[in-house]
């Protein structure tokens, strides 16, 4: 999900990019939606639009067990999901 400013009209432009086909896109939405109300509650400012990798932004996972290691890690979410959801996904 992304977001940016328009200049020219002030406009904003939200972006969403599908999950993998191969996730569980109920639990997937879920979690989309809990992170965007979570950023409109807190006022969080969004990330500059970039199509180049740069050592400023989080590195999303490379293979599955360092997405599993993040997701088992993750405090935010065992919060949205509960922690028996998390360890049955990452197992």
């Amino acid at each position: 999900v992304g977001s940016d400013m328009c200049k020219e009209t002030g406009t904003n432009r939200i972006e969403l990019r599908s999950p993998d086909c191969s996730c569980n896109i109920y639990l997937a939405y879920a979690l989309l939606i809990c992170a965007g109300l979570e950023g409109i509650e807190k006022k969080l400012e969004t990330i500059p639009c970039t199509d180049v990798a740069t050592n400023d932004l989080k590195r999303l996972p490379q293979d599955l067990k360092e997405a599993k290691r993040k997701a088992n890690e993750s405090e935010w979410l065992r919060d949205i999901l509960g922690k028996d959801v998390v360890d049955i996904y990452v197992g």
